[in-house]
Protein backbone atom coordinates (compact mmCIF):
# COMPACT_ATOMS: atom_id res chain seq x y z
CA UNK A 1 0.00 0.00 0.00
CA UNK A 2 1.20 3.53 -0.78
CA UNK A 3 1.97 6.23 1.83
CA UNK A 4 -0.97 8.18 0.41
CA UNK A 5 -3.42 4.85 0.71
CA UNK A 6 -2.16 4.36 4.06
CA UNK A 7 -2.84 7.42 5.60
CA UNK A 8 -6.44 7.77 3.80
CA UNK A 9 -6.80 4.04 5.25
CA UNK A 10 -5.60 5.35 8.80
CA UNK A 11 -7.72 8.93 8.47
CA UNK A 12 -10.65 6.59 7.40
CA UNK A 13 -10.48 4.79 10.42
CA UNK A 14 -10.24 7.79 12.76
CA UNK A 15 -12.76 9.20 11.41
CA UNK A 16 -14.51 5.31 11.88
CA UNK A 17 -13.94 5.08 15.28
CA UNK A 18 -14.21 9.07 15.91
CA UNK A 19 -17.99 8.29 14.95
CA UNK A 20 -18.74 5.26 17.26
CA UNK A 21 -17.78 7.18 19.90
CA UNK A 22 -19.83 9.84 19.24
CA UNK A 23 -22.67 7.51 18.30
CA UNK A 24 -22.32 5.31 21.31
CA UNK A 25 -21.28 8.44 24.20
CA UNK A 26 -23.43 10.94 25.43
CA UNK A 27 -20.74 13.70 23.68
CA UNK A 28 -22.96 16.54 25.73
CA UNK A 29 -21.86 14.75 29.17
CA UNK A 30 -18.36 14.10 28.59
CA UNK A 31 -18.37 17.81 26.84
CA UNK A 32 -19.96 19.85 30.03
CA UNK A 33 -17.44 17.52 32.22
CA UNK A 34 -14.60 18.75 30.40
CA UNK A 35 -15.29 22.33 29.50
CA UNK A 36 -15.40 24.92 32.19
CA UNK A 37 -18.84 26.29 33.62
CA UNK A 38 -19.66 29.38 32.40
CA UNK A 39 -18.13 32.20 33.97
CA UNK A 40 -18.24 35.92 33.21
CA UNK A 41 -14.61 35.36 31.96
CA UNK A 42 -15.81 32.44 29.44
CA UNK A 43 -18.94 34.66 28.39
CA UNK A 44 -17.76 37.68 27.89
CA UNK A 45 -14.39 36.93 26.02
CA UNK A 46 -13.95 38.48 22.78
CA UNK A 47 -11.49 35.87 21.87
CA UNK A 48 -10.12 32.56 22.27
CA UNK A 49 -7.32 30.63 20.76
CA UNK A 50 -7.71 26.72 20.46
CA UNK A 51 -3.90 25.32 19.64
CA UNK A 52 -2.71 21.77 19.11
CA UNK A 53 -1.58 19.62 16.78
CA UNK A 54 -2.68 18.49 13.52
CA UNK A 55 -6.16 16.48 13.26
CA UNK A 56 -6.85 16.42 17.17
CA UNK A 57 -9.92 18.55 16.57
CA UNK A 58 -9.39 21.60 17.52
CA UNK A 59 -12.10 22.84 14.50
CA UNK A 60 -14.95 20.23 15.46
CA UNK A 61 -14.21 21.99 19.39
CA UNK A 62 -14.38 25.67 18.29
CA UNK A 63 -17.43 24.77 16.31
CA UNK A 64 -19.09 23.40 19.39
CA UNK A 65 -17.54 26.27 21.95
CA UNK A 66 -19.56 28.40 19.64
CA UNK A 67 -23.07 26.69 20.26
CA UNK A 68 -21.89 25.90 24.01
CA UNK A 69 -21.98 29.77 24.03
CA UNK A 70 -25.43 30.36 22.31
CA UNK A 71 -23.98 31.33 19.21
CA UNK A 72 -25.92 30.54 15.67
CA UNK A 73 -24.84 33.55 13.68
CA UNK A 74 -21.00 32.26 12.86
CA UNK A 75 -19.05 33.29 10.46
CA UNK A 76 -16.36 30.20 9.08
CA UNK A 77 -12.85 31.88 7.63
CA UNK A 78 -11.28 29.09 6.16
CA UNK A 79 -7.77 29.26 4.63
CA UNK A 80 -6.51 26.01 3.66
CA UNK A 81 -6.05 24.83 0.14
CA UNK A 82 -6.23 21.89 -0.60
CA UNK A 83 -2.98 21.34 -2.46
CA UNK A 84 -3.55 17.39 -2.97
CA UNK A 85 -6.92 14.84 -2.63
CA UNK A 86 -6.76 13.68 0.86
CA UNK A 87 -6.62 17.58 2.20
CA UNK A 88 -9.79 18.27 -0.20
CA UNK A 89 -11.35 15.15 1.32
CA UNK A 90 -10.47 16.63 4.99
CA UNK A 91 -11.79 20.14 3.93
CA UNK A 92 -15.13 18.34 2.41
CA UNK A 93 -15.67 17.38 5.93
CA UNK A 94 -14.90 20.56 7.01
CA UNK A 95 -17.62 22.09 4.83
CA UNK A 96 -20.41 19.19 5.79
CA UNK A 97 -20.06 19.73 9.34
CA UNK A 98 -20.71 23.10 9.19
CA UNK A 99 -24.14 24.36 10.67
CA UNK A 100 -26.74 25.66 8.51
CA UNK A 101 -26.68 29.07 8.88
CA UNK A 102 -23.05 29.40 9.74
CA UNK A 103 -21.76 31.56 6.42
CA UNK A 104 -18.63 30.25 4.87
CA UNK A 105 -15.70 32.37 3.57
CA UNK A 106 -12.59 31.05 1.87
CA UNK A 107 -10.04 33.47 2.15
CA UNK A 108 -6.33 32.01 1.98
CA UNK A 109 -4.31 35.08 2.17
CA UNK A 110 -5.96 38.55 3.14
CA UNK A 111 -7.19 37.15 6.24
CA UNK A 112 -7.32 40.87 8.02
CA UNK A 113 -9.58 42.08 5.06
CA UNK A 114 -12.00 39.04 5.40
CA UNK A 115 -12.05 39.52 9.17
CA UNK A 116 -13.45 43.28 8.69
CA UNK A 117 -15.82 42.58 6.56
CA UNK A 118 -17.50 39.85 9.14
CA UNK A 119 -20.30 41.43 11.05
CA UNK A 120 -21.31 38.10 12.67
CA UNK A 121 -20.81 38.15 16.60
CA UNK A 122 -18.98 34.63 16.04
CA UNK A 123 -15.71 34.29 13.78
CA UNK A 124 -13.47 30.96 13.75
CA UNK A 125 -10.68 31.05 11.82
CA UNK A 126 -9.73 27.93 10.25
CA UNK A 127 -6.51 28.24 10.51
CA UNK A 128 -4.03 30.45 11.11
CA UNK A 129 -1.17 28.00 10.70
CA UNK A 130 -2.55 26.98 7.30
CA UNK A 131 -3.06 31.34 6.47
CA UNK A 132 1.17 31.76 7.55
CA UNK A 133 1.97 28.71 4.95
CA UNK A 134 0.23 29.92 2.35
CA UNK A 135 1.62 33.10 2.72
CA UNK A 136 5.14 31.43 3.28
CA UNK A 137 4.85 29.88 0.22
CA UNK A 138 3.40 32.39 -1.89
CA UNK A 139 6.17 34.65 -1.39
CA UNK A 140 8.84 32.11 -1.10
CA UNK A 141 10.76 32.99 -4.16
CA UNK A 142 11.10 36.80 -2.93
CA UNK A 143 13.68 35.49 0.10
CA UNK A 144 12.95 33.95 3.44
CA UNK A 145 13.51 37.40 5.30
CA UNK A 146 11.30 39.31 2.92
CA UNK A 147 8.41 36.31 3.06
CA UNK A 148 8.39 36.53 7.11
CA UNK A 149 8.31 40.39 6.92
CA UNK A 150 4.89 39.54 4.85
CA UNK A 151 3.31 37.27 7.14
CA UNK A 152 4.39 39.98 10.00
CA UNK A 153 2.96 42.52 7.92
CA UNK A 154 -0.23 40.33 7.39
CA UNK A 155 -0.14 39.01 11.41
CA UNK A 156 -0.27 42.97 12.40
CA UNK A 157 -2.99 43.41 9.96
CA UNK A 158 -5.23 40.80 11.28
CA UNK A 159 -4.74 41.92 14.96
CA UNK A 160 -5.60 45.41 13.51
CA UNK A 161 -8.78 44.09 11.79
CA UNK A 162 -9.91 41.60 15.19
CA UNK A 163 -9.51 44.62 17.41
Amino acid sequence: MSQRGWLTHVDDALDALAGHLEAHLDMNVIDQALRPRKTPFLTAAKLYFITGGARLGKSHYAERLAVYLGRNDVTVIATLKPSDDEMARRVAKHQARCRAGWATLEEPYTLASAVAQVHTPVVLIDCLSGFVSNLLLKYEDEGEPAAIRRVLSATNALIFAAK
